[in-house]
C-alpha cells in the first residue's frame, strides 16, 4: 500500500512538473515573440530618427521637417477615411440591394 501511494504522488508530481514546464515553454516563446516585435520596432524608430535627421542636415529647418510630417499623417489619415467611406458605402449599397428584393 505505501508503495502505490509513493508512487501515485510521484506520477502527480512529474503531471505537475510537465504541466509547469509546458507552460515556462509557452512563456518563454511568447516573450521571445515580443522581444522580435519590439526589436523591429525600434529598428524602424532607428531608421525614422536618420530619415529625419537626414532632412534637419540637408537644410530643412525643425519648423518645415514637422509641418511635412503633419501633412503625411493627415493625408495617411485621409486615405484611410476614404478607404472606411468605401467599404461603407458598398456595404450600404448591399443592405438597399438587400432591402429591394424583399
Amino acid at each position: 500500500m505505501y508503495l502505490a501511494d509513493l508512487l501515485r504522488m510521484t506520477d502527480q508530481k512529474l503531471l505537475e512538473l510537465q504541466r509547469e514546464v509546458e507552460q515556462s515553454q509557452r512563456h518563454a516563446h511568447h516573450c521571445e515573440d515580443q522581444c522580435v516585435t519590439l526589436r523591429k520596432q525600434i529598428s524602424r524608430r532607428e531608421a525614422e530618427i536618420t530619415r529625419l535627421e537626414g532632412l534637419l542636415e540637408g537644410g530643412r529647418s525643425a519648423a518645415a521637417v514637422v509641418r511635412d510630417n503633419k501633412l503625411q499623417a493627415a493625408q495617411a489619415h485621409l486615405h484611410q477615411l476614404q478607404l472606411h467611406n468605401d467599404l461603407l458605402t458598398k456595404t450600404n449599397l448591399q443592405l438597399e440591394n438587400k432591402l429591394k428584393s424583399k
